[in-house]
């Protein structure tokens, strides 16, 4: 096994959990998205995965937990996550 498996069969399954909180109505912190892109782009950077792989990757797990295809609006760059939940209502005081 090289280290480029478990690397991304991490990344896959922490955007899979991403998506999967999002779906059941979940909030997501911040820091978790920015791990998550962080993982992207070092596996980038290291060669062991290219823009298309990581779009396609985002597609995918979309795909698997929404059962409906991620519009290309919402791909941002290839290691970007897109925060897909509602706006919190938000009272003035």
């Amino acid at each position: 096994m090289t280290v480029r498996d478990p690397m991304l069969k991490l990344i896959e399954k922490r955007v899979m959990s991403f998506y999967q909180a999002f779906y059941e109505g979940k909030d997501v912190s911040p820091a978790c998205q920015y791990r998550i892109e962080g993982l992207m782009e070092a596996a980038q950077v290291q060669g062991l995965m290219t823009d298309d792989a990581l779009q396609q990757l985002k597609r995918d797990c979309y795909q698997r937990v929404f059962a409906e295809t991620l519009s290309k609006g919402n791909l941002g760059a290839p290691t970007q996550l897109m925060t897909l939940m509602k706006r919190a209502p938000v009272y003035p005081s």
